[in-house]
């Protein structure tokens, strides 16, 4: 993943919950998630569900990098 698209993934998870615990908790898988929407969604389920549930969003990767960031909302 490259510098941009983590900015935009922190971006969006600091507007979903301000603190410095999640979004630490989340960093730990920026260039890790698995490859398939399937198994990104369940990724996003266990470590992002305390997370306000009008905003959740669902990443999309392709083999290397961010494809896309889908808003749930």
């Amino acid at each position: 993943m490259n510098a941009f698209d983590s900015n935009v993934l922190y971006n969006k998870l600091w507007s979903l919950d301000q603190t410095e615990a999640r979004i630490r908790d989340a960093s730990r898988y920026i260039g890790s998630f698995p490859y398939n929407a399937k198994e990104s969604y369940q990724v996003w389920e266990e470590n992002f569900r305390y997370c306000k549930e009008e905003r959740k969003l669902l990443f999309l990767f392709d083999a290397n990098k961010m494809n896309e960031i889908v808003d749930m909302s």
